[in-house]
């Protein structure tokens, strides 16, 4: 949930964030609070924070060109 919530952050073209219970999204609005910091060097360092259980995706997101695009966009 928070790799959604810092790809959503770094997107200035998202305006709308959806979810089916309302629970996810009160759930995910308190991760961002208590990660704010680090969701914020990570956008604007544009690297991929240390997260549990996204080892074997690390490598690709972190190279993603969409996410170092994002990132430089001053967010």
């Amino acid at each position: 949930m928070l790799m959604h919530a810092l790809f959503a952050l770094a997107d200035p073209c998202v305006e709308q964030i959806q979810s089916s219970f309302v629970t996810v999204f009160v759930d995910m609005l308190h991760r961002v609070q208590e990660d704010w910091d680090m969701l914020v060097s990570s956008i604007r360092d544009g690297t991929i924070p240390d997260i549990e259980y996204i080892d074997h995706v690390r490598d690709h997101l972190q190279v993603s060109r969409y996410f170092q695009v994002s990132a430089g966009s001053g967010v």
